[in-house]
């Protein structure tokens, strides 16, 4: 499994890792739901979908160098953009239409969660190669 592991580009692997957490959160935050606050661990799961997916189409598009970068720019670009408005919907939803089923600080923190994996992954990689 190491192996296999081992052989993955840095995006699969933060996919493979964000997913991980996702698992994990998911299940620490149980409580949260007998006590009302299903919005949380809610949004959490919403910000570390958003991230594992896009690590996911980054890694896709890594396996396919050969097509050019032209689609690496284009996700890479749209990332921020339906990042912000999932974050203005999730604001609209939650403090105008009064639909709080997402938390918009737990939907940050998830995917700044995924951008965390990935810096560490990057600098791992990086480490190694200096090496």
């Amino acid at each position: 499994m190491k192996e296999w592991f081992g052989k993955l580009n840095i995006y699969y692997k933060c996919c493979i890792l964000s997913a991980i957490f996702l698992i994990l959160f998911s299940l620490l935050l149980i409580p949260l739901y007998f006590f009302n606050y299903a919005e949380i661990p809610l949004g959490l799961a919403l910000g570390l979908g958003y991230g594992s997916i896009i690590y996911l189409i980054f890694g896709y598009l890594e396996d396919k160098k050969k097509e050019g970068y032209f689609f690496m720019i284009v996700v890479s670009s749209l990332r921020y953009f339906v990042f912000a408005i999932v974050l203005i919907l999730l604001a609209l939803c939650y403090y105008i239409w009064d639909i709080r089923y997402f938390n918009l600080i737990s939907y940050v923190g998830g995917y700044v969660v995924t951008t965390i994996i990935f810096a560490i992954l990057f600098y791992r990689t990086n480490k190694k190669d200096n090496n």
